[in-house]
């Protein structure tokens, strides 16, 4: 008896959101008479064809007013253009400016140097970078930190880069 085969065809329900691939099962069974199934099972992969999820990852600015004492924390959002179907994650750095950071306070060191892995959740849009500020009471000019992401997974990026400005008010 001469092999037959025939293509199935499985429906694919398009969407936007960017996942992993898919893979399914076709499984053959009750073959007509006279016939046998020589190999009954087979399986199919719906590749994802959405480009970084479609999703477009940001970080914004800032501007605070230095203060005096204490410590201070600026929030910086971080932001995605659509809502993440997984998760997303990126290296957060910050970089010196005109401003001093360091790893810890001492005299002349204006902010805490941070280097830190940051994800938005699966279903999320946003996330927030938490900057430490050492104020002081020195007369200077205005100074500023910047902010650079790198390394991003599950998003394409758009504006990866920001700035905190720390507003002298001595």
């Amino acid at each position: 008896m001469t092999p037959v085969s025939k293509p199935i065809n499985v429906k694919i329900n398009g969407d936007t959101f960017p996942e992993l691939d898919e893979t399914f099962k076709v499984v053959l069974s009750q073959p007509s008479a006279g016939l046998t199934i020589q190999r009954g099972v087979g399986f199919g992969t719906v590749r994802n064809d959405d480009p970084n999820g479609g999703a477009t990852l940001s970080i914004g600015s800032a501007a605070v007013t230095e203060g005096n004492v204490g410590v201070r924390v600026v929030k910086i959002p971080i932001t995605l253009s659509s809502v993440a179907a997984s998760s997303v994650s990126m290296t957060v750095a910050t970089t010196s400016g005109s401003a001093t950071g360091a790893t810890r306070p001492g005299p002349g060191v204006d902010y805490r140097l941070l280097t830190k892995t940051i994800t938005i959740a699966q279903g999320k849009t946003s996330a927030v970078l938490a900057i430490t500020l050492y104020p002081d009471s020195d007369v200077e000019a205005d100074e500023t930190i910047g902010i650079m992401v790198s390394n991003i997974s599950g998003a394409a990026g758009g504006v990866l880069s920001g700035s905190v400005v720390i507003i002298n008010d001595d």
